[in-house]
């Protein structure tokens, strides 16, 4: 009994088997049969073929040729690397295929041969330049099938060289270096080597690895490029003024379609873009292993200035190698992850466009470029919740110098645009390797609300034929920032050494935009350097602990800042330590603690002060005068105790005569210090008012003359 009805089930699914998925030859009107297994045995030629839905198409020696072929939910089978699809076009759907290129009429048959290279100025360059068979529309054809499909898999299986005609460094679909692939689900494309990139529309669950995208040439140099100022942001504009200034030329142009792009070598456009449209969503994309060399750029993500709209995206272990502008460029995208990558020979490594959020960059080495990494502004509304535009780079490693050269285009180590308030940028665990010699050093420009240096080792080597310094500022707020009226950036530095060699420094911060407030935890700043104007001027708020300040300084260290806070800071050859204008019409507030200072100057100098908080306790401190009055200030609270000085002038406390009314004992208190001369000097000068006399002989301060 058992057996007999084991019997039924089996002839019954069967039979079930043989109505659901029949097996029929490719011919005729059998291809729009459902849930068919159709076996192409033999050549179908020049026809427009629509497929059943959920119907198979099984390669058993036969192929289509010059046929469109329609699918819907089709799966394709075929074993090996003969073609199958040959000077076919593709539309509908595909679904759970495994294929190579080769089954799609593409010739791996890449090769290189030697050309003389030649530049406009008459240099000549021994290189090779790549040939082949021209594999562009066989390329397309997979875009289309991969277009629309779910669960393909694609393997690049061998060189495919392409002949780009149309190579503009724009984004728009349809340049001739892309391979446009749209509404992919599932998808990858795997090995090989390509001159095309891809362009991926809306695409998710994405997976690209190990192939390499390579230019007509094979690496080397490019000529002196010519960058105008005034065209920063116009690509085009920047590019073709290479061209047409410092690009190579060749006459030996065999097999490739003479192009702009062409006189330098490289494949233009991005390499892989990753975009939406209408309404779309791009998600789930992992490029990884995969080698880029001699583009015009390696991987964007996104394009939409407007939103985030190109999400969870994972870059790791992939090599770039001479890219014309960045290995990694991103707009419009969130939660973004690039680990382990390496890339030498650039304008940039990286370049974070408009409305980015989430961007994590780690462990990753970018070598020989020309300037540091580049955030531009994002203006959003502070009650937009959804997107929080921090960054983090953690474990990097940044080499700016001028091996690849640009005219009329200064170096910086890092420059960051608005974003909203309390939105952050972290910089951890890093290291900036300057070496520039021609053009000058913007520093670290922050236009960020909050820039955080944790961990950061930067080697400063400039010397330039500036008149007057080599880097501007070292840190700077750029241009005009729009925050909220209470809301004040911040830079903060934490465990952060600086060995600045052959460097003359303008500014070490100041702001040429809006006021921010600077923080310094443990830092050191050495070496064989100069900083001509104030160190640190104009700030809303100066903070400095455990700090080292070992260049030499020609001015104040501190001007211009209403709140200064210093605590076990190391510091010397500076003109004043503290020079604050009333000028600024801000309350000052002042206090140094634990430091050991030497000035050439005064130690705190006010001019035309307003309300002033000054606090100044157990310093080794060795200057001109302590505190410089040049008139009256207003409301002061002066508390000087329990310093080690030695002073090099006349008088401890210069000005006195000038400060009519500011000594209250109340508010006044200079005790237990310990003031050493090698002359005999006054605490101060004729003139002093009464109060001041009462103040200073109720101290309990000792002067001491040295030999």
């Amino acid at each position: 009994m058992n057996n007999r009805l084991y019997s039924f089930v089996v002839l019954f699914l069967l039979m079930y088997a043989g109505l659901s998925c029949s097996s029929v030859k490719a011919q005729g009107n059998q291809y729009s049969k459902a849930n068919s297994i159709i076996v192409v045995n033999n050549v179908v030629s020049a026809k427009t073929i629509t497929l059943g839905k959920n119907s198979t198409l099984k390669f058993q020696g036969g192929k289509f040729s010059n046929c469109h072929i329609q699918g819907n939910n089709t799966t394709v089978i075929c074993s090996g690397e003969k073609v199958v699809f040959d000077n076919c076009t593709f539309s509908g759907t595909f679904i759970n295929s495994t294929l190579k290129a080769t089954n799609f009429g593409c010739k791996p048959d890449m090769t290189s041969r030697n050309i003389v290279w030649k530049s406009n100025d008459g240099k000549k360059v021994n290189t090779k330049q790549r040939q082949g068979s021209n594999n562009k529309k066989a390329l397309e054809s997979i875009a289309q099938f991969c277009s629309s499909s779910s669960k393909i898999s694609l393997n690049f299986n061998g060189a495919f060289f392409t002949p780009v005609v149309d190579n503009l460094p724009n984004r728009s679909e349809g340049t001739g270096n892309f391979l446009t692939i749209k509404e992919a689900d599932a998808l990858t494309l795997r090995g090989g080597t390509l001159i095309q990139g891809f362009y991926l529309v809306n695409c998710s669950n994405v997976h690209l690895t190990d192939i390499s995208f390579v230019g007509f040439h094979e690496v080397h140099d490019f000529p002196t490029l010519y960058y105008q100022k005034s065209s920063f942001t116009n690509t085009k504009g920047a590019f073709y003024q290479s061209i047409k200034k410092g690009g190579f030329t060749t006459k030996n142009t065999a097999n490739i379609v003479n192009n702009q792009y062409q006189a330098l070598g490289i494949a233009g456009a991005n390499t892989i873009q990753l975009v939406t449209e209408k309404g779309g969503l791009s998600q789930n994309i992992l490029i990884e292993n995969c080698n880029f060399e001699m583009r015009t750029a390696g991987i964007c993500v996104g394009h939409n200035k407007m939103k985030c709209d190109v999400r969870n995206v994972v870059i790791r272990n992939c090599e770039f190698s001479h890219m014309y502008f960045q290995p990694l460029g991103f707009t419009g995208a969130a939660r973004v992850t690039v680990d382990s990558i390496r890339s030498d020979y650039c304008l940039q490594g990286v370049d974070v466009d408009r409305w980015v959020s989430h961007l994590t960059v780690k462990n990753s080495t970018f070598l020989n470029c020309y300037v540091g990494p580049k955030l531009e502004p994002t203006l959003k509304s502070t009650s937009d919740t959804e997107n929080s535009f921090d960054y983090c780079f953690d474990n990097c490693y940044f080499q700016i110098n001028e091996r690849i050269k640009y005219v009329d285009l200064n170096h910086y180590l890092f420059l960051t645009g608005q974003t909203a308030d309390y939105d952050k940028f972290v910089i951890k665990n890093s290291t900036f390797d300057v070496r520039c010699n021609s053009m000058q050093v913007g520093g670290f420009i922050s236009r960020h609300s909050q820039l955080e240096l944790d961990n950061i080792t930067v080697n400063l080597d400039c010397s330039t034929n500036q008149e007057n310094y080599d880097v501007p500022r070292l840190f700077n707020t750029a241009g005009t920032i729009l925050f909220e009226a209470n809301y004040v950036p911040k830079i903060n530095l934490n465990n952060v050494r600086f060995n600045i060699n052959g460097t003359r420094i303008g500014y070490i911060a100041s702001p040429a935009g809006a006021k921010y407030e600077l923080n310094l935890n443990n830092v050191t700043m050495a070496g064989n350097a100069t900083c001509v104007y104030p160190a640190f001027s104009s700030l809303s708020k100066l903070t400095m602990t455990g700090t080292v300040l070992d260049i030499e300084f020609k001015n104040s260290l501190i001007e211009k800042i209403p709140t200064v806070i210093l605590n076990n800071i190391t510091c010397q050859a500076i003109k004043d330590m503290v020079y604050n204008n009333g000028a600024l019409n801000e309350d000052l507030s002042v206090s140094i603690r634990n430091s050991n200072i030497t000035s050439k100057g005064r130690f705190l100098n006010f001019v035309q002060a307003q309300k002033a908080n000054v606090d100044v306790q157990s310093n080794v401190i060795s200057c001109s005068s302590i505190v410089h009055f040049a008139d009256d200030p207003k409301n002061l609270s002066l508390n000087i105790t329990g310093n080690d000085a030695t002073v090099t002038g006349n008088e401890v406390f210069t000005g006195v005569a000038n400060a009519k009314k500011t000594f209250v004992p109340s508010c006044v208190s200079v005790t237990r210090n310990t003031f050493k001369a090698k002359t005999n000097i006054s605490l101060y000068g004729n003139g002093a008012s009464s109060s001041a006399r009462k103040v200073f002989s109720n101290s309990s301060n000792s002067i001491v003359q040295i030999p």
